[in-house]
């Protein structure tokens, strides 16, 4: 998984410029939530493959250092 494929679709798909960086850090926040991968183990039933879980804290790890790098700039 490309760590700048899974960025860019974060950023398109919430659409950083359209929603401004405010909008855009508060629906990162809900993403991380999202992709926490305590948080997918629990949706999951704890039955999750471990390329699955490689693949869900790669994502995790993607959208907490946008949501970083957001919140830092005053997102």
């Amino acid at each position: 998984m490309e760590r700048e494929t899974v960025r860019a679709f974060f950023v398109n798909g919430i659409g950083l410029d359209e929603v401004g960086e405010k909008d855009f850090a508060a629906r990162l926040k809900e993403e991380r939530v999202r992709w926490h991968p305590d948080k997918m183990q629990q949706r999951l039933g704890g039955k999750v493959d471990d390329k699955v879980m490689r693949d869900v804290t790669a994502i995790f790890q993607v959208v907490d250092a946008l949501w970083n790098d957001t919140w830092k700039k005053g997102g």
